[in-house]
């Protein structure tokens, strides 16, 4: 009878004191260790697709600067419709125009709502950013003319193609040798035989950017070489005669 008294008092023990703290430390142990496993997945994932989100911006910029230079457009003398291929290096930061590079180009887009036919003029400028504080480099601007016909104040489309660039440079291969210019109307050859792409673009860590530092700066290059397909003999017109009559 006395054993049978005993054993019902343990059955209705609680736990002790010791006990419960053990129990939580365990628990505060093993949710602390999958804590640390499920952040490192999600930092391991933001990671991932800005990665293939960044790879994905610049493949699309570099094949809309492909589809640009391979349709290039021969000059077609003094018109506006068919100017020529001038480079000299991106020095125009301000100007909205893209100073210092023009290209005339069959890549317009023909569609029921525009008014304009395939032919466009196509510059392209490196600016400033104004508005991404975080920004560790300058921003990649397309800059398209449309209506090629003569008028008093040219109207051009912008599109921001790339942020966070380093370097953008242009070479054009003569035949004989890469140029690091193009004269336009003062070429012997109107157009190059191929240009050649130097990109190149500055990456720093997510969370160090987002802390405004720039201890990790990266720079990843690119580089596109694009044949010219249009190879005009000479950049001057002849002028036909009769055989000396006036």
């Amino acid at each position: 009878m006395r054993v049978t008294a005993i054993q019902s008092s343990r059955r209705g023990r609680g736990f002790t004191l010791i006990e419960l703290l053990l129990a939580i430390t365990i628990s505060a142990v093993i949710l602390a260790a999958v804590n640390a496993v499920l952040f490192g997945a999600l930092r391991l994932r933001n990671r991932t697709a800005r990665m293939l989100e960044d790879a994905a911006g610049r493949q699309q910029a570099l094949g809309i600067l492909k589809r640009d230079l391979a349709g290039l457009v021969a000059p077609a003398g003094e018109t506006n419709l068919a100017g020529a291929l001038v480079y000299g290096g991106m020095t125009g930061t301000t100007d909205p125009a893209g100073t210092g590079m023009q290209m005339f180009t069959t890549t317009g887009t023909t569609t029921d709502y525009a008014t304009w036919g395939e032919l466009q003029k196509v510059a392209y400028a490196l600016r400033e950013p104004t508005n991404n504080t975080a920004a560790i480099g300058r921003d990649l601007w397309r800059v398209v003319t449309r209506n090629l016909l003569p008028q008093l104040n040219a109207t051009y489309e912008e599109q921001l193609l790339l942020t966070d660039v380093d370097r953008f440079e242009l070479s054009f291969f003569d035949g004989y040798n890469w140029r690091t210019s193009w004269g336009g109307t003062n070429e012997t050859v109107a157009l190059p035989r191929a240009v050649r792409v130097d990109l190149v673009v500055a990456e720093t860590d997510p969370a160090e950017r987002s802390r405004g530092t720039m201890a990790k700066r990266t720079l990843v290059p690119f580089q596109l070489i694009v044949p010219i397909l249009v190879t005009p003999s000479t950049n001057t017109t002849d002028t036909a005669t009769d055989g000396g009559q006036p």
